[in-house]
């Protein structure tokens, strides 16, 4: 009897171990980890039970509109299912215009208004882009008003760290001021200082912002004037073909005290577009 009984454990036990990871959770999670760029490889994994919880953090830690196959309406339907995935979602970036011949905005020019009830509930992210074609001229007053509240809603989140919006006109800067914890921010294309709250006597304190890309224009200059950034140590700067550069003293001056690190891009139009970049590092 007690061979049979041992003999039953060892049947069973093949199936309890098989129930679990063969690694530890530590090093699945580090190893999914080096695989967030592989959407497909980690979609196949997450259909495995034992490890899906663990798949599903890196699987969704960021979510693409755009460029991706996924939609609004498919993204708010995968947070109905599984509301978990709420807490998964750190970076939101939002491409308006797509790489391929039609975009998602193009097929269903109204579909920017489902992004409005998706916004408000992602509470955990940490970087948050809106990107832009510069030939599809997109006007921010031109997008759905619930899409604008929503997405100022998610600027003032106390979780975001790093911010990034190229070629949406006349995307009012003023609203930047609802997250001065940002550490992060890129700023491509026309934008608008227009604002009834806006007050040329009023300094704006962005006390963690280290990283800072910009594309001269007289908004930029008249925003940064504003601003007092004292733990700048990037900065980036691109110069369109008619970009003037009697700005730019002043603003390394600005931020002498605690800039490290500096590029300088230049461009003009020819048979190609040609770069020219300069680079700066103080120690």
């Amino acid at each position: 009897m007690p061979i049979l009984q041992a003999s039953e454990s060892a049947e069973v036990q093949p199936e309890t171990m098989s129930s679990k990871p063969s690694l530890p959770v530590e090093i699945l999670d580090h190893i999914f980890y080096f695989l967030r760029d592989d959407i497909p490889a980690l979609r196949v994994s997450a259909d495995v039970d034992q490890i899906a919880d663990i798949v599903e953090k890196h699987l969704y830690h960021r979510i693409e509109l755009g460029d991706s196959e996924m939609t609004p309406a498919q993204l708010s339907e995968l947070l109905a299912v599984s509301p978990r995935i709420i807490t998964y979602i750190k970076s939101f970036m939002i491409n308006l215009s797509s790489k391929g011949s039609l975009s998602w905005l193009q097929m269903r020019p109204f579909e920017i208004e489902d992004l409005g009830p998706i916004l408000p509930r992602l509470l955990h992210l940490t970087t948050l882009s809106l990107h832009a074609d510069a030939e599809k001229r997109i006007m921010w007053s031109h997008l759905h008003l619930d899409f604008q509240s929503s997405f100022l809603a998610c600027i003032r989140l106390p979780t975001l760290v790093d911010v990034s919006i190229s070629w949406v006109k006349d995307f009012p800067l003023p609203l930047l001021e609802e997250s001065p914890q940002l550490e992060r921010l890129s700023l491509i294309g026309p934008f608008s200082t227009n604002s009834a709250s806006l007050k040329q006597d009023v300094v704006m304190t962005y006390a963690h912002l280290q990283y800072l890309t910009i594309e001269i224009s007289f908004a930029l200059v008249e925003w940064l004037d504003r601003t007092n950034c004292t733990q700048l140590r990037s900065l980036a700067i691109w110069l369109l073909p008619d970009s003037s550069t009697d700005c730019i003293p002043g603003i390394l001056t600005k931020f002498s005290k605690s800039l490290t690190y500096l590029e300088l891009h230049s461009s003009y139009q020819g048979p190609s577009t040609h770069f020219l970049s300069l680079s700066f590092f103080r120690y």
